[in-house]
């Protein structure tokens, strides 16, 4: 059984060594995709591939936030392959399992079921170490619940020859353009990073957005919270460790959504070794 990952990034040099050096160990390869990133992100994948990860980078300057088109080029580069299974899976995603054996969940798919798992949205909070600089270490706690849930794809190789990856890659559509039916998987789960510092939620809501906003084809819910987010972060005022955690606990919610509440779940250690 073998998977390959296809990730959409730009400017996660905070988590991108840490997320890597978690995933690949279920991964035959990742490709990455840098999407007008001008941080350290690209380097220290590059030296992650000259340790042997088995990962492939390429880049795009697009002006838009064009992850479907580009997820799915790879997808249909890729059908032909002998690769088993398509993940697509964001810079600040991780595999989880709710036993914690993400290596057992995955060892007896079906060849030709599309499935999906839910999303954890892991939140910063006051509790959090500030001098723990791996985001895998030090945000512990989770949603309780996920009011408005989300799933990923884990796409078979059957599938992937003319089906089309959707923004965010919440759904796959068919040459009909109608969403492929998927089965959830009575295990896998997917640890969510989205919010980890003041500095790294300001870049990635100010740059998505504006990569988002214009895209042609967006329809009003793709990303719609970073524009409920968008002039928050242009304000100069210090986002506070409380705001933040406020932030986490409502990410991705409408204001019609109710509240839930968080709980500890840490995800498994980390190595320590950084090219940071």
């Amino acid at each position: 059984m073998s998977i390959v990952s296809i990730t959409w990034a730009r400017n996660e040099e905070d988590i991108i060594e840490s997320s890597v050096r978690y995933n690949v160990q279920w991964m035959k390869k990742m490709i990455f995709v840098l999407h007008c990133s001008n941080d350290a992100t690209q380097s220290i994948l590059e030296k992650l591939i000259a340790e042997g990860l088995p990962l492939e980078i390429r880049t795009t300057d697009t002006t838009y936030h064009e992850q479907s088109r580009f997820s799915t080029d790879i997808l249909h580069e890729y059908a032909s392959t002998d690769f088993d299974w398509f993940l697509p899976l964001d810079a600040d995603e991780c595999l989880s399992a709710t036993d914690r054996n993400v290596s057992h969940a995955l060892e007896h798919l079906s060849s030709d079921v599309l499935y999906k798992f839910p999303y954890q949205t892991y939140i910063p909070t006051l509790q959090d170490d500030p001098n723990e600089p791996n985001p895998l270490k030090r945000i512990t706690h989770r949603r309780y619940k996920e009011v408005r849930p989300f799933f990923r794809l884990l796409i078979p190789r059957s599938l992937a020859s003319q089906h089309r990856i959707m923004t965010g890659a919440h759904t796959l559509l068919d040459t009909n353009n109608n969403a492929v039916r998927s089965t959830l998987h009575p295990s896998l789960t997917l640890a969510h990073f989205p919010i980890r510092s003041e500095a790294q939620f300001r870049q990635k809501i100010l740059t998505g957005w504006e990569a988002e906003k214009n895209r042609p084809g967006r329809i009003d819910t793709d990303c719609f919270h970073w524009g409920d987010l968008y002039e928050r972060c242009k304000d100069s005022r210090p986002i506070t460790r409380d705001e933040l955690h406020t932030i986490g606990m409502r990410y991705t919610l409408k204001p019609e959504d109710s509240n839930t509440s968080y709980v500890s779940n840490p995800i498994l250690s980390m190595p320590t070794h950084s090219h940071r």
